[in-house]
């Protein structure tokens, strides 16, 4: 008896949860398993009629690709046929892998602007031999959807002039032709963050991106076919971030980027066939320009190479980075190269407060072989730079130099913090090593402290532990547990 009362009341309390908690659950839940799960309460069964997010997503490959093909179509038109009034928030379509009739995709956005949707993500067939679902877009466009991630292959007209949408998110797809002398002019009046991934735009002249309220912007590239010789304008007066990454710098013209802020620059060489590309250094001095008074900038490591290659790129831009007071280089390799191509950069940046470095790639052995001479490094002091973090450190000699240099040289250094993700027992005894012979370095700050953080996963969690003299490797939860527990760990 006390048993079912029990059982009954655990039940109760599943039934009892709010349904707009039901209806968070649901939103990250696949329609099918949506209805399953209504099934599990009585006071549940006609929630999916009313959820407001909507998620189609047919993702498998099977030999009965047109069956299955059929069935997801008749159970989307099901979907929304039996679906009370209430509005969509969310509609989010999934079907890479197979073509969709254009008509089908048709109804279902007209279905589900008539429900007021305002978010709507459509990942298609995007190959080039596929249905362009061109004029299924046009009414998405011109609807009143605040949020758009569309993955197609070609997008429609109304994609220059959508004056609802504020965030736009396009991967691989081929922009429209533009006007007889090949330009095409973007200017949504409320959009504010837009993302092109791979899109194509190599069969224009000119690209311009002129939107007034603009905040966002990121224009990724990894291959060398979708811009080609196409010219980007940027005119974004009230633009604050700006993402530019290709493997080649591109035609680049940045005007009235009044308020940008934060820059990711990633380019990978601009070398040509024969050497140094003359086009390239232009295209990259250009880029400079509109760049030079940010305050935040995320770079790779083939841009301080590159600085190499171009002994005089900084000197093209007068006043270059003047205001720069955050500076990260991601995939850091610790060569003998980048340390004195950062060397340069820093010191032409006097201003910087803050500098990170992450590593996330080996050295080479013809890298690894590379010298770093304090001698060829800083020259000047540095009066602002206040932290430095770097992130998995090779722990070599030259790290070592670098970092002595930059102790030395920077007067007002508050914080020097190293982390690593790596726990092997060799690897920390390393850095064991490392930090005490860190520790003996002379400073110019009196004020530094240097800090060793280790990054442990107990339960699948992330937790970074600060090093104090730990040296041995956690194998086992209960050896993790005592080391948390003991005065080398701090948390």
């Amino acid at each position: 008896m006390q048993k079912s009362k029990m059982k009954k009341s655990k039940m109760d309390m599943i039934s009892a949860l709010p349904d707009s908690i039901i209806d968070h659950i649901f939103s990250f839940m696949d329609m099918k398993k949506v209805i399953q799960t209504s099934l599990l309460s009585k006071r549940w069964r006609n929630l999916w009629k009313s959820t407001s997010t909507l998620n189609f997503h047919i993702l498998h490959s099977t030999p009965y690709r047109k069956r299955i093909r059929t069935a997801f179509t008749n159970f989307v038109y099901r979907v929304l046929l039996l679906r009370d009034d209430s509005k969509i928030q969310k509609f989010n379509l999934l079907c890479p892998e197979k073509q969709l009739e254009d008509c089908h995709v048709f109804s279902w956005i007209i279905a589900a602007i008539g429900r007021n949707v305002q978010e709507f993500a459509l990942h298609l067939y995007v190959y080039s031999d596929g249905i362009s679902y061109t004029e299924s877009l046009y009414h998405l466009f011109m609807a009143d959807v605040k949020k758009l991630h569309l993955i197609v292959s070609q997008l429609p007209t109304s994609f220059c002039s959508a004056s609802k949408i504020k965030s736009l998110i396009v991967e691989g797809a081929k922009l429209p032709d533009g006007d007889c002398n090949r330009e095409l002019t973007l200017s949504c009046s409320v959009l504010e963050t837009l993302l092109l991934t791979d899109c194509r735009i190599n069969h224009l002249k000119v690209f311009t991106i002129s939107t007034p309220v603009l905040k966002t912007l990121a224009l990724y590239n990894s291959g060398g076919y979708c811009y080609c010789s196409c010219k980007v304008n940027i005119c974004c007066p009230n633009l604050r971030s700006l993402n530019l990454s290709s493997r080649e710098v591109k035609d680049y013209s940045l005007e009235n980027l009044f308020t940008l802020d934060t820059v990711d620059f990633d380019v990978q060489s601009i070398r040509g066939d024969e050497g140094l590309d003359v086009v390239n250094v232009r295209r990259l001095t250009n880029v400079l320009r509109g760049i030079c008074n940010i305050r935040a900038l995320t770079l790779r490591d083939p841009f301080l190479k590159i600085l190499t290659d171009c002994a005089d790129l900084l000197d093209r831009v007068p006043g270059l980075f003047h205001k720069l007071r955050f500076l990260k280089v991601k995939e850091w390799s610790a060569t003998g190269t980048c340390f004195r191509a950062l060397a340069i950069f820093i010191e032409r940046s006097a201003c910087i407060e803050t500098l990170v470095l992450a590593r996330s790639k080996e050295r080479s052995s013809s890298e690894s072989q590379e010298g770093c001479s304090e001698d060829s490094l800083f020259q000047s002091k540095f009066y602002c730079l206040g932290t430095i973090t770097i992130r998995d450190p090779r722990l070599d000699k030259d790290e070592l130099k670098f970092i002595k240099v930059l102790l030395n040289r920077a007067v007002v250094l508050k914080e020097l913090v190293i982390k690593t993700t790596k726990t092997n027992s060799s690897y920390i005894k390393k850095l064991a090593t490392f930090r005490n012979k860190l520790l003996a370095v002379p400073r110019a700050s009196s004020s530094v402290s240097v800090t060793f953080f280790i990054l442990l996963r107990p339960a699948g969690i992330n937790v970074w532990v600060a090093l104090l003299s730990y040296t041995r490797s956690y194998d086992s939860a209960a050896n993790l547990v005592a080391f948390l527990r003991s005065d080398d760990a701090v948390m």
